[in-house]
């Protein structure tokens, strides 16, 4: 099964496992709809998926929702942002969600309308 190594808007320096469902495919930069704490459901960024955690599997939540089919960053912002998290040492989640318009932070499909001028 593949792990998706998921960042969340808290202020905690690291990232959360969850498991991708079966037959799913989600890229680093993609929203995905995750269990988060007893009764929770929170929207976080898929940083990197492999096929292993530190934790055993059985333990893991698995994701309830990929929100995006291709990253919401585009690579030079991407990469920008693992900059700035680093070299400010803040919460990664922290740094991806204030990159955000709020409505994409709530899960809110992007949208490509045309723009009226």
């Amino acid at each position: 099964m593949s792990v998706a190594h998921v960042a969340l808007p808290v202020p905690l320096p690291r990232t959360f496992d969850y498991l991708l469902p079966e037959g799913e495919v989600a890229k680093a930069g993609c929203r995905v709809r995750v269990p988060f704490g007893k009764q929770q459901e929170r929207v976080g960024i898929v940083v990197s998926v492999s096929d292993h955690s530190e934790l055993p599997l059985d333990e893991l939540k698995s994701v309830i929702e990929i929100l995006d089919n291709e990253p919401i960053f585009s690579p030079s912002i991407w990469r920008l942002l693992l900059w700035a998290a680093d070299y400010y040492h803040h919460p990664l989640g922290d740094v991806l969600f204030h990159a955000l318009p709020v409505l994409l932070r709530q899960g809110k499909p992007a949208s490509n309308a045309p723009l009226w001028y």
